[in-house]
């Protein structure tokens, strides 16, 4: 407790020394040391290393003093690597990049002229009428001279197939809605697709401007002069054209 050693003869000596190191002990103090603050990031370096201190009793310093501050002890840091938030990240950008490329990456479907279907040819039979039906003559040329035509057309595929159309004196409209004269139900025809013109001459084929157009014979025509058993596509519908002259 002290820094020297006395030695007492009497009991009066030990009496004095006793008192002496009561009077001593009555000045000590104990010291609190802080710990780390982790707004300030600042603390004693416990590091096992020794360090002059220096105590401050109100506004009087004492003399420095050597302490050696041990155990070592520092602030904890997080030393593992945060691997779960970075794949959880990345997976989570890359299924935004696949929604984003499944809504923005469509492009527009342009709906093409469809190809004129093969037709397997059967033996022609004459068309089956739904009731009594008798040959009309028209008056093409609308006098007694006239030459006399009749034309109809027949689908051979779809919902209409075999069903006869007649061809009207003058002109024919061929579409899916009215005012056509032959409505057919086919999704890739116009509404007024083609019209059939009729005159002495025979009879004409003429495209309104339909998206998918008019073939005939597996060639895309804007207009063309019919004659008996030519092969008509209008959209995705086939008609055999049949004509008496």
């Amino acid at each position: 407790m002290t820094r020297t050693t006395k030695t007492v003869n009497s009991i009066e000596g030990i009496a004095s020394e006793m008192s002496s190191i009561i009077e001593r002990m009555k000045n000590r103090y104990y010291l609190v040391f802080p710990g780390y603050d982790k707004k300030l990031k600042k603390g004693l370096p416990f590091d096992g290393k020794e360090h002059d201190l220096v105590v401050k009793i109100d506004q009087k310093e004492l003399e420095p003093f050597t302490i050696t501050l041990s155990p070592p002890w520092g602030p904890k840091t997080s030393s593992s690597f945060p691997w779960l938030t970075i794949i959880i990240v990345v997976i989570s950008l890359l299924l935004l990049i696949l929604i984003g490329k499944a809504i923005f990456g469509r492009k527009k479907q342009v709906v093409e002229a469809p190809m004129p279907m093969p037709v397997v040819m059967a033996p022609m039979e004459a068309p089956k009428p739904a009731g009594p039906m008798k040959t009309v003559m028209l008056n093409a040329g609308g006098d007694e001279g006239g030459f006399p035509i009749v034309g109809w057309l027949v689908p051979i595929n779809g919902q209409h197939a075999y069903q006869t159309y007649r061809l009207r004196s003058g002109g024919t409209k061929i579409g899916t809605a009215p005012p056509a004269d032959i409505v057919v139900n086919d999704g890739f025809m116009s509404t007024e697709h083609a019209q059939i013109n009729c005159s002495p001459q025979g009879f004409t084929l003429i495209d309104n401007g339909a998206t998918n157009g008019c073939y005939v014979n597996d060639r895309k025509v804007a207009k063309h002069d019919l004659v008996d058993n030519d092969m008509i596509t209008l959209g995705k519908t086939n008609f055999r054209f049949k004509s008496i002259n």
